[in-house]
Parts: structure tokens; C-alpha cells; sequence
């Protein structure tokens, strides 16, 4: 299953690699837009059998089919965006990722990760509910930085693979890593630390905090 799980970034990867080698050729991209959007799709119908189908699966393959819609039905006009500015828009359907939900009144996405690592009776507390909400801003203000490092080489004009590694690749994955992902494992303790309660998990005190529909 974990392999499974690392299929729709290699996917990501795979489509950026082909895309940049071959400088985002129509032709190409179509076929290979629609193998990568099929074989994610297949992926994540397996991961969702098993309850293993994050929010982040189902970013990435939005990203997927959204590029190759674009590259199959408008490919001078939305289908330039996605080679122009690839690293953008992925990072820009992440974005819609964490904000779409809340903004719909639905759950936030750092709730699916949360409740792996947190029992089942602290899911409905206001503790819980408001680190998630945090965490939810968090990675949107991250994943909004990685849209506008983006689309630097293009913007500034940076054309060549070491501009488009740093600012499309790696300077994104420094935030993501040193930024986002310690704080998914020490921002709920520190939260709940600060006020004065022993942690649990990654969520939240089960103890002395009372749900969101406790009339008591």
C-alpha cells in the first residue's frame, strides 16, 4: 500500500520530466497526460478501497486531468499556462487543496493526516478542530509561496534547468520540508501545551475539553 501511496507524486514528477525534456510538445503531452491521469485515477480508486486516499492524491490528480484537459481541448491558450508555469499550477490546485473545503464549510484537509495519529473521541473537539484550522492556513500560505516561486523563472525571465530546479523544485520542497512538515508533528503539542494540557498524538486533549455539540 505504501507504494501505492507514492504513485500519484511520481506521477507529478513524471509529467514535469517529460514535459521539460520535450519543451510540453502537444502531441506528446495528450498521451502522456492521459496514461499518467488513467494510471492515478487506478491508484487512488485502490487507495480509496482502503481508506488511504489523502487530500494530496486527490490534488494531484486534479492536477493531472486539469493539465491534460488543457492540453487536449484549449492547447495554445490554457495548455501554454501548464507549460509555462507547471510547478505554479500544481502548487495552485494545492492551494484550492486547503481552501476550498473550509470555505465550503467542509473539513479541513490536515484532519484526514490528523486522525491517523489521534483517537477517534478527540476528533469532535474545539481543541482539535481549531490546530487543524491553523495547520490548514498554514500549508495554504506554503503551498501559495510555492505557486509564486513558480512562476519566477518565467516571470524574471530564468530559463535553464538550475533556475527551474532552485525555484520550481527545490526551494518549494525547503518550505514544504522545514517548514510545513515540523510543524505537523510539534504545532499540535505546543498548542496544547500552552494550554496546560498533556498532548495526545498529533490532535488534541481528550480530557477537560468538550466537543463542539456537548450541550453540557
Amino acid at each position: 500500500m505504501r507504494f501505492l501511496e507514492q504513485i500519484p507524486l511520481a506521477g507529478i514528477i513524471a509529467y514535469m520530466i517529460v514535459g521539460k525534456a520535450f519543451r510540453f510538445e502537444a502531441g506528446l503531452m495528450r498521451m502522456s497526460t492521459l496514461i499518467l491521469t488513467v494510471g492515478v485515477a487506478a491508484t487512488i480508486y485502490l487507495l480509496k478501497r482502503k481508506d488511504q486516499a489523502s487530500p494530496i492524491h486527490k490534488g494531484m490528480f486534479a492536477f493531472l486531468l486539469l493539465a491534460g484537459l488543457a492540453v487536449w481541448i484549449w492547447p495554445g491558450g490554457a495548455g501554454q499556462v501548464f507549460a509555462k508555469y507547471p510547478a505554479a499550477a500544481l502548487f495552485t490546485v494545492l492551494f484550492l487543496v486547503a481552501v476550498g473545503p473550509p470555505i465550503l464549510g467542509r473539513k479541513v484537509f490536515t484532519m484526514y493526516f490528523a486522525r491517523k495519529t489521534t483517537p477517534a473521541e478527540v476528533w469532535e473537539t474545539v481543541i482539535f478542530k481549531t490546530i487543524n484550522h491553523q495547520l490548514t492556513a498554514l500549508w495554504a500560505g506554503l503551498f501559495l509561496c510555492g505557486t509564486v516561486s513558480g512562476m519566477i523563472p518565467e516571470v524574471f525571465d530564468l530559463h535553464g534547468p538550475f533556475y527551474e530546479i532552485i525555484f520550481e523544485g527545490l526551494l518549494p520542497a525547503i518550505l514544504m520540508l522545514g517548514i510545513g512538515a515540523p510543524a505537523n508533528k510539534y504545532y499540535p503539542i505546543y498548542y496544547q501545551r500552552k494550554l496546560g494540557l498533556t498532548p495526545v498524538g498529533n490532535g488534541s486533549q481528550i480530557n477537560n475539553t468538550k466537543s463542539e455539540s456537548d450541550p453540557n
